[in-house]
């Protein structure tokens, strides 16, 4: 009884209380060893200690929600945004790609849809490497940011393929945008250092129809890429 009075009065009592103390029972209230319930612990432990031990207790639970908000914060970047060129990826476009549809439907505007390809890409990457290669896609990534609308959608859509969406558009205005994209692209001082060389690209472009979907609309801009670059490259074409 007596060895149980010292342990009280030398360890537990609040003008003895340690930090080594308190940690010690912070750790055995985390692993269950005492409960409020306990007459033990109501017996042993001072209100002081109780709540210390609380404010530690709801300092480490405030910690570790700040950590996983912080890290579902990110997982949603990652998910949203291609890490490389730091503009939206290929399901970011997507899923606003379909509020930007449903508006035109409502509003009764036209928009139109941008398909590119970097010319000889493959080439780029083969001689100077995939090092060089990246940093063309960043370089074109912000020439792409600097030259669209607030209102338009952008995204890289894989690899070396852009696609831009020119909300409340009309032809003239999406074709002068396209062209004015593709003389950047040409006369940019940044990727011609480096690859020592202009570097082109190919575009198609295509009115979004009332009835369009993602898929049918991307189609069509592809096609029209692609006869861009069976006809010489470096140029847009319209389907």
């Amino acid at each position: 009884m007596m060895y149980l009075y010292q342990y009280k009065r030398t360890i537990m009592y609040p003008k003895y209380i340690t930090s080594n103390s308190v940690l010690i029972l912070f750790l055995l209230f985390s692993a269950g060893a005492f409960t409020l319930n306990n007459e033990l612990l109501l017996e042993v432990i001072s209100e002081r200690t109780i709540i210390i031990l609380l404010f530690i207790s709801l300092t480490g639970t405030l910690m570790l929600l700040s950590i996983i908000f912080n890290k579902s914060k990110k997982f949603e970047y990652i998910s949203q945004v291609d890490t490389l060129t730091n503009i939206p990826n290929r399901r970011n476009f997507n899923t606003k790609f379909e509020y930007l549809a449903a508006l035109n439907t409502r509003s009764k505007i036209d928009s139109y849809l941008v398909y590119m390809d970097i010319d000889n890409f493959k080439i780029i990457n083969d001689s100077l490497g995939h090092q060089c290669g990246d940093k063309v896609l960043i370089e074109f990534a912000k020439i792409l940011k600097n030259n669209v609308r607030k209102s338009d959608l952008i995204a890289r859509y894989g690899g070396e393929e852009f696609i831009i969406a020119f909300s409340g558009s009309t032809l003239q205005i999406a074709k002068a945008l396209a062209e004015k994209i593709r003389l950047c692209v040409t006369n940019s001082i940044e990727i011609q250092n480096i690859v020592y060389s202009p570097v082109t690209i190919s575009l198609g472009l295509t009115l979004i129809k009332e009835h369009d979907s993602l898929s049918t609309a991307v189609l069509r801009a592809d096609k029209a890429m692609y006869q861009a670059k069976s006809t010489g490259k470096n140029k847009v074409c319209v389907l």
